[in-house]
């Protein structure tokens, strides 16, 4: 009998921790997730900002005010000029002295890029385009295939479905709306005057500025947990008010800022045009089909297949690459 209680005891002591966790309050449960979606959105990056402080949260908040109170301008937002508003200035990296018989180039990106982005729960394709050229990436729980078009010219690199690759664009990391941070307990404090949501990661912590009256956040801020201080954050402004094609208040400009020194740092910049997570995506936003003639690759540890497509592929995206690689050698 003694033994039977001593298992009782020891398994609500166990269990104790666990309905703790459950019980934690969570920003999934006051925030919306978006599980599909329809994206167009200009994409720009910064290499290297400088006057940027951002040394402790009190800073985010202080810039985030500040580009607040600039009027929303789309033409002023495509053309950077609030930066210059705010003191910011683009470092110019200079070329170094060419080698004897050495020409170098200093190869400029472009300014913008324009994206139309569809995806669900297993499924994106994202359809970045500048200039001339157009550059499709995709993955499926089929395969995951990168085309690059310019003009006529179509090459193809067609695989297995991996992870999505750091840096890739991600709707729920851009929107600060991802299950990796909503998902985990918070605490709350008070920084600039405003209460942050804290989320705590191994070795940085998430400080989420949300607006205490509706579905919104202001700016996630990450924090070094050895060194207290701020090495990136993400502003999220110009929201936009709730519609019937999103619950939520949708900013029309996110800047995410990443610290590379004291003053200095790396900017990617989201403008966007449209954001509909209501709408059902239909299945043809969720093809990649391909002409003839593309330069077909299908590359694994032991293969190196690459063929001139001998015919149309309605969806290349829901096929496995073996079965394509059989079909052209059919052909």
């Amino acid at each position: 009998m003694l033994g039977r209680r001593l298992l009782l005891l020891a398994l609500i002591v166990l269990a104790t921790p666990q309905a703790a966790r459950a019980d934690e309050p969570k920003l999934r449960d006051r925030l919306t997730i978006p599980k599909q979606g329809h994206l167009e959105l200009q994409r720009a990056l910064i290499a290297d900002l400088d006057g940027v402080q951002l040394k402790a949260v009190a800073d985010v908040v202080k810039l985030r005010d500040q580009l607040e109170a600039i009027p929303y301008d789309r033409e002023a937002v495509l053309k950077w000029k609030f930066l210059d508003q705010l003191g910011f200035t683009v470092v110019k990296h200079e070329i170094p002295p060419s080698p004897p018989g050495v020409k170098i180039e200093l190869i400029q990106g472009p300014a913008w890029t324009t994206t139309i982005y569809d995806y669900n729960n297993e499924t994106f394709v994202d359809r970045t385009s500048y200039n001339t050229t157009e550059h499709i990436h995709a993955r499926s729980p089929v395969s995951e295939v990168s085309l690059q078009r310019n003009g006529d010219e179509q090459s193809i690199e067609h695989r297995a479905p991996r992870p999505q690759l750091a840096g890739s664009f991600n709707p729920a990391e851009v929107l600060g709306r991802s299950t990796r941070s909503l998902d985990r307990p918070y605490v709350l404090r008070e920084a600039g005057g405003k209460t942050f949501h804290v989320i705590d990661f191994p070795q940085f912590e998430n400080w989420l500025w949300v607006d205490p009256r509706q579905d919104a956040i202001l700016a996630v801020a990450t924090v070094d947990k050895k060194t207290n201080r701020v090495f990136g954050c993400t502003l999220f402004l110009h929201l936009q008010q709730p519609s019937d094609r999103c619950r939520f208040p949708m900013p029309r400009l996110i800047l995410d800022f990443s610290m590379l020194s004291e003053d200095v740092c790396h900017v990617t910049m989201y403008h966007f045009d449209q954001a509909d997570f209501e709408t059902p995506i239909k299945p043809e936003q969720l093809q990649v089909p391909v002409k003839e003639g593309a330069m077909y690759a299908y590359k694994t540890a032991d293969l190196d297949f690459q063929r001139r497509l001998p015919f149309d592929v309605d969806d290349l995206l829901n096929l496995f690459p073996e079965s394509v690689q059989k079909m052209i050698q059919s052909q």
